[in-house]
């Protein structure tokens, strides 16, 4: 009780720390003087992260009592107790968010995750609000949601929390250095200086490759717990105690050895090369770029680490006699009881 009392603490402190405006005064960790979402004019649209992810959290809520109404009123009659229903109501949520953000981020942003290119404006807000604001939200609103939580699961999504809200400071701070070289490279020239003004722009540019290929990694990882429909609709099925579901957890795990694998080996090598970029020469007057030398591959291994088990826990699932299953279900055990009472680790809600 206690950790589940410190998640949602966390959950609750990570909104509140994306709604920090413009008139709070510098706290020491990257704000002050604009949002988190930078100085250009992305900083007061919907696809900022300060404005809308308080919006989103309560828009999550609204629709968790929407699915809540709509799913047990026909469907899923067997489950009565309050903890496997609101993990019903987080599956159908997590299936409906991220099938629908999954193509408008690889589409969005496609150019930016294949071709290492700078978006334009218009998909730089898609990618951003479907991006680290939804994922992000949905996981804070998770947290608070549920009863209580897997430890790895927990795990999984404070990372991921942790991550949107670096990239959203980082690359804020960047941002506005980089709009103040500008501004310097153009007193340079006034001054007859071409080489200060060489200097400065050489600095510009490692600055900005940073800052593309950070958020180019984050969003990679992003990826990640956007394409997790098969295990969604895998417990969905379990709870609903369809006699497809161990098939449809053999195929989860596959899904997510494979895919978590391969997001997890692009993002390494995303890093290496940013590791051994000539950005490296400059990386000390970077603002956030020792910080994500460091923080990137810890936030990315733990992940990693998070979605290899959850993937061990699906192919578990899908040994699990199915008639063991619908009778816990339908003489309404609680899971977590039940298996401790039997010296078998609890498998339920392990996953999502």
């Amino acid at each position: 009780m206690t950790i589940m009392m410190l998640a949602r603490f966390f959950a609750i402190a990570a909104v509140a720390v994306t709604a920090v405006r413009a008139q709070v005064p510098s706290l020491g960790i990257g704000f002050g003087g604009g949002t988190v979402c930078g100085p250009s004019s992305r900083a007061d649209e919907p696809s900022c992260p300060a404005p809308s992810a308080m919006f989103v959290v309560v828009g999550y809520w609204a629709a968790s009592k929407l699915v809540g109404f709509l799913v047990f009123r026909r469907h899923f009659n067997g489950t009565k107790l309050p903890r496997p229903r609101r993990n019903v109501v987080a599956y159908f949520l997590n299936l409906l968010v991220t099938t629908v953000c999954l193509p408008i981020v690889l589409i969005a942003g496609g150019p930016l995750l294949f071709d290492s290119e700078e978006l334009d404006d218009p998909a730089h807000r898609l990618v951003w609000f479907f991006g680290p604001v939804m994922v992000a939200s949905l996981y804070s609103w998770e947290l608070v949601f549920r009863l209580d939580i897997n430890p790895s699961l927990m795990a999984h999504h404070m990372c991921t929390i942790t991550l949107a809200i670096l990239i959203a400071i980082s690359i804020y701070d960047m941002e506005k250095d980089a709009e103040a070289d500008f501004k310097r490279i153009v007193e340079a020239f006034d001054q007859n200086d071409p080489a200060k003004a060489g200097e400065i722009r050489a600095l510009n540019e490692e600055r900005m490759f940073i800052m593309t290929q950070s958020f180019r990694v984050a969003i990679i990882v992003l990826l990640a717990a956007m394409s997790e429909q098969p295990s969604f609709v895998a417990l969905l099925m379990h709870r609903s105690q369809h006699r497809h579901t161990s098939t449809a957890f053999k195929v989860a795990a596959i899904w997510s050895g494979v895919s978590k694998t391969a997001l997890f080996v692009w993002v390494m090598q995303i890093y290496s090369a940013m590791v051994r970029s000539k950005a490296n020469e400059y990386c000390d007057q970077i603002r956030w770029c020792e910080p994500w030398r460091v923080l990137c591959p810890v936030l990315v291994i733990l992940l990693f680490l998070t979605q290899l088990w959850a993937t061990y826990i699906l192919h578990v699932l899908s040994k699990r006699p199915r008639d063991v299953c619908q009778k816990q279900r339908s003489y309404g055990f609680n899971s977590q009881q039940e298996s401790a009472s039997r010296g078998r680790p609890d498998l339920s809600g392990s996953t999502v």
